[in-house]
C-alpha cells in the first residue's frame, strides 16, 4: 500500500514540475518576443524618441571631432609606429562613424 502511495505522489509531483517548466518556457517565449510588457512598443518609441536622436547626432558629432583630430594629427607626424597607431584609431572612429549613421 505504501508503494501504490509512493507512485502517486511521485507522479502529482512531476505533474506539477512539468507545469511550472512549461509556464517558465511559455513566459519566457512571450516576453523575449514583447507580448508582455509591451516592449515592442515601447521599443519603437524610444527609437523614435527626440532625446535618442539628439544623443545620435551629438555622438557623430563628437566622432567626427575625433576624425578631424586623428587627421591633423596624421598629417602632421613622422614616427612609422604613431602613424600606424593614428590609423588604427582612424579605422576605428569611421567604423564607430558609420554605426551611428546607420542607427539613426
Amino acid at each position: 500500500m505504501f508503494k501504490e502511495e509512493k507512485k502517486i505522489i511521485t507522479s502529482w509531483w512531476f505533474y506539477f514540475l512539468g507545469l511550472i517548466l512549461i509556464t517558465i518556457i511559455v513566459g519566457s517565449f512571450m516576453k523575449y518576443f514583447g507580448m508582455i510588457g509591451k516592449t515592442v512598443v515601447e521599443r519603437v518609441v524610444f527609437e523614435n524618441s527626440y532625446q535618442r536622436s539628439e544623443t545620435m547626432k551629438s555622438r557623430e558629432i563628437g566622432y567626427l571631432v575625433q576624425l578631424s583630430q586623428v587627421n591633423s594629427m596624421l598629417a602632421t607626424e613622422t614616427d612609422p609606429e604613431k602613424i600606424n597607431y593614428l590609423k588604427a584609431q582612424e579605422a576605428m572612429l569611421n567604423t564607430q562613424l558609420s554605426l551611428t549613421k546607420g542607427m539613426k
